[in-house]
């Protein structure tokens, strides 16, 4: 098992491998002859870190001791905080624990936090901002390279190619796992994790789920041992889900949230007494993920609920002994999305289509690859599934070459305002994700009421908080979006 412990520290920009270990060793030693409350604090959680990777590697002091070389008093000081050690003791300490050395940031207050927030965002590069809009209201998955602007030049030199490039769908199944169960006698399962094999209970009485897993739950009938719901968005609300909307609401509007997941309060979840954690390690970080695991199982996940409906209800189906469920669910889905393939695809033929919308505040856009690939599997987020993964529709080739070029590790691509018009879409689907005042600055554009897309009336407005996520949210999107279809073709 891969246990991680964490030296905690303040703003530390660390170059290399090198660097890392002259900064680490250069904060011990401050540390070491610093003692003021803010110090201390920063030795417990060293002492704090080092005693549970101990625990985890089922080590008793003297064990460790003996595995490093030193005494068992020595390993007393540093767990009770007492002692500062060394760089090199670190190392030896995670070698024998079958640890990784790492480094993390402590959040500052939140009154200085705030305030050095607002600092930042209105200083920050137009690359910093665009990360963090993406990550908090897209939700990149975990893993996912660093977005990248496309410029004049490679947009011209793209949009040349684009007439060549013929895109086929890929096979989108299977979706990446959330997990692997081991074993299962009703319960308690094994599962095989991105952290490592866990024994979990498959009827837990205290259930929290930090990335939305709920959706997914409901679907199942399982979300009765819901005592804590992480939501993924910026509003504290349950998101829709297609037909079943109203009915989660009103069965889980009570069940308490959990505010930021992805700056958790672990007190917050410590206070809930859970017998099983679920999560994901976009949102909660490995000392996050330190933390509750010594209190009840952990299961992180390498992919957002949202951009995986299907292994949503496969995985967790097979955990909670729903595997029937699970596979009515998905063959029902299957039918649906087969049939409004089928009604759709004589009136799209041959069109090309973009899922993006303009960025609130700036002169880029924001546009949907067709799928990425990471880890070996090809995955689709949540903007691009209902049409290209599911629908399968033809989608931009300059977008496509632009995830080309960048082996298809994103999901979205950033580029000028002025690059819309080299985008060869004969339809639009815009997110709006930014309210009608964004969308109807869009459209008022001069240079968007000439594209294709605007002027042959084939720009359709997407509400996606109003028909949500997961299988019934995937589903009602397509519901909306063949009846527009129908209605513009004239062929209800």
């Amino acid at each position: 098992m891969h246990f991680i412990f964490d030296i905690h520290s303040d703003h530390w920009h660390i170059e290399n491998a090198v660097g890392f270990r002259r900064h680490v060793t250069q904060r011990i030693f401050a540390l070491q002859r610093k003692q003021d409350d803010r110090t201390s604090a920063e030795i417990k959680a060293m002492a704090q870190s080092v005693r549970i990777a101990r625990v985890h590697a089922q080590l008793t002091q003297a064990q460790l001791a003996a595995a490093i070389g030193t005494n068992q008093g020595n390993i007393a000081r540093i767990e009770s905080g007492r002692h500062a050690p060394s760089f090199r003791t670190l190392q030896a300490i995670a070698r024998a624990t079958d640890s990784r050395l790492a480094l993390s940031y402590v959040p500052l207050p939140s009154s200085v936090r705030k305030e050095e927030r607002n600092h930042r965002m209105s200083t920050a590069t137009p690359t910093l901002r665009r990360r963090s809009f993406v990550g908090g209201v897209v939700g990149l998955t975990t893993g996912m390279a660093m977005l990248r602007t496309i410029s004049a030049e490679e947009g011209t030199a793209i949009a040349s190619a684009s007439p060549d490039y013929v895109w086929t769908p890929p096979q989108w199944d299977p979706e990446t796992p959330f997990f692997t169960v081991l074993s299962n006698d009703g319960v308690t399962a094994q599962v095989e994790t991105p952290d490592g094999v866990l024994e979990v209970p498959t009827n837990p009485e205290r259930l929290v789920a930090l990335d939305e897993e709920y959706i997914a739950l409901y679907e199942l009938g399982v979300w009765q041992p819901l005592v804590g719901i992480g939501l993924g968005g910026t509003e504290d609300r349950l998101e829709n889900a297609g037909e079943i909307s109203d009915d989660l609401h009103r069965d889980l509007n009570a069940v308490p949230r959990i505010p930021e997941p992805w700056e958790l309060d672990v007190e917050t979840v410590l206070a809930l007494e859970p017998d099983l954690i679920l999560g994901s390690f976009d949102m909660q970080p490995d000392e996050v993920y330190c933390a509750l695991s010594t209190v009840a199982p952990f299961i992180r996940k390498r992919v957002r609920v949202l951009d995986v409906p299907r292994q949503a209800v496969r995985d967790l189906g097979a955990l909670f002994d729903k595997e029937e469920v699970a596979t009515t669910l998905v063959e029902t889905h299957d039918q649906y999305v087969a049939e409004t393939r089928e009604s759709i695809a004589p009136l799209l033929a041959g069109k090309k289509v973009l899922v993006g919308w303009k960025q609130e505040g700036s002169e880029e856009f924001f546009a949907a690859i067709s799928y990425y690939s990471w880890d070996g599997m090809v995955n689709t987020l949540s903007y691009s599934y209902p049409f290209f993964r599911e629908l399968e529709l033809q989608p931009s080739s300059f977008i496509e070459l632009i995830g080309e070029a960048d082996d298809r590790a994103n999901g979205y691509t950033i580029f000028s305002m002025e690059l819309l018009g080299q985008v060869d879409a004969d339809i639009l689907i815009y997110p709006n994700v930014y309210g009608d005042a964004n969308y109807d600055e869009f459209m008022a554009d001069p240079l968007v009421q000439q594209l294709p897309f605007f002027q042959n009336g084939q720009v359709y407005k997407w509400e996606t908080a109003e028909h949500g996520f997961g299988l019934a949210g995937v589903q009602s999107t397509l519901a909306w979006f063949a009846d527009a279809v129908h209605e513009r073709t004239g062929t209800n």
